[in-house]
């Protein structure tokens, strides 16, 4: 039973290298180009935070009566 796992392992192994050697493929390498493009219309850190937080961001973490949450929860 050892043996199944050694060639698997060298298997796997075999299977990376190749992957490797073979480089980036074509379809990969156009969305990298494609993202580095719209890298440009992204607002950067500082427009984002001096923009504040979003509405899902307001949204989820707004308190919702914590306390009362956690008796309802107790009580069951």
């Amino acid at each position: 039973l050892n043996a199944i796992g050694v060639l698997a392992r060298k298997a796997k192994e075999n299977e990376v290298r190749q992957y490797c050697e073979s480089g980036i493929e074509d379809s990969v390498m156009e969305k990298v180009k494609e993202m580095k493009q719209n890298l440009a219309s992204v607002p950067s850190v500082a427009e984002s935070d001096a923009a504040g937080p979003g509405k899902v961001q307001m949204e989820l973490t707004k308190r919702k009566g914590t306390i009362s949450i956690i008796a309802e929860y107790k009580k069951k």
